[in-house]
């Protein structure tokens, strides 16, 4: 975190899936939640990482290289 330059790191419970909607209300609905409960705080951050294999987990290095880039 320092090196990144993060000065509070707050983890909390990952509510929204958008992959689960199955209308496009209900998609509607996670980005009101997703705007009220972190856009609007002016939180930044990533959502959860579940890699199935070793190859995906490697890859992840690629997302975390860009997220370094994007945040800093």
């Amino acid at each position: 975190m320092d090196a990144a330059g993060v000065d509070k790191t707050v983890l909390f419970c990952t509510a929204p899936h958008p992959e689960k909607a199955g209308t496009l209300n209900e998609l509607e609905e996670t980005e009101k939640w997703i705007d009220t409960q972190i856009t609007s705080n002016s939180l930044y951050g990533i959502g959860e990482f579940t890699p199935g294999n070793e190859q995906q987990i490697r890859q992840l290095d690629t997302v975390f290289q860009a997220l370094m880039w994007l945040y800093c």
